[in-house]
């Protein structure tokens, strides 16, 4: 079965993921092996922050999500700033980030760092990914967190022992479960409440000059149409 990089980029591959932005680094070299097999295209840029921008912009203009994936402690520092903007504008970009090994935690392993503490502010969600196994279900948990309700980018950090674990036949990707389906994940989606949705509509049918301002979230390229369709729907101008 290989190793537990193999199974990461299975899982990623087989959930409609074609594209990495990243830049190289020790700790996530198991990974850029691993992406050879099921055909994951890398773009290696010059620096952390442009692989998350770059991720972005891929997110915003496909309709979809953005990968980026950077190496531990310093690479993941230096990812900060375009994941901050990522957040701000709504955009589902999940960061993948090498760590320093599980088995040498506390003991100053290479560039060891709490990088779920420093992403927090900056995401919707952030997990250290302690067992192979538990890939899948992660995985398409931040599937759905950064796409569902309000958009946002997740990070998942790669421990560099993990993937180097041996992978078993339960860690495979065979039987993947839909983001949409998995109770613990449509929990993250937060779809509007028929409840709520009549009170939108309330507030839109009582208003004498009605007029909907949008978030960053329904101002891409590709959902112009549908843009058009709300604005016909309401009788509102959009801004």
């Amino acid at each position: 079965m290989g190793r537990g990089a193999d199974i990461i980029a299975e899982v990623l591959a087989e959930t409609g993921t074609q594209t990495l932005f990243s830049l190289s680094g020790n700790q996530i070299m198991p990974l850029y092996d691993a992406c050879l097999e099921p055909g994951l295209r890398i773009i290696h840029t010059r620096h952390e922050s442009s692989a998350v921008f770059m991720a972005e912009a891929y997110a915003q203009l496909s309709g979809s999500y953005g990968v980026a994936l950077v190496t531990a402690a310093p690479g993941f520092a230096n990812a900060l700033g375009a994941l901050y903007s990522a957040r701000l504008s709504e955009t589902p970009v999940i960061l993948l980030t090498g760590d320093s090994p599980l088995s040498q935690d506390g003991r100053g392993a290479f560039q060891e760092f709490n990088q779920c503490e420093a992403a927090r502010p900056f995401v919707k969600s952030t997990q250290r990914l302690t067992d192979i196994s538990t890939f899948n279900e992660l995985w398409q948990q931040c599937l759905a967190q950064a796409q569902g309700g309000t958009p946002g980018p997740v990070h998942i950090a790669l421990p560099f022992d993990v993937l180097n674990s041996p992978a078993t036949d339960s860690c495979t990707s065979v039987g993947l479960i839909s983001c949409l389906q998995s109770g613990s994940s449509a929990s993250h989606l937060n779809i509007l409440s028929d409840d709520d949705l009549k009170r939108c509509l309330d507030y839109v049918n009582s208003a004498k000059h009605p007029m909907v301002l949008l978030g960053p979230a329904m101002c891409r390229p590709h959902l112009a149409g549908l843009r058009s369709e709300l604005a016909e729907a309401l009788n509102a101008p959009l801004v």
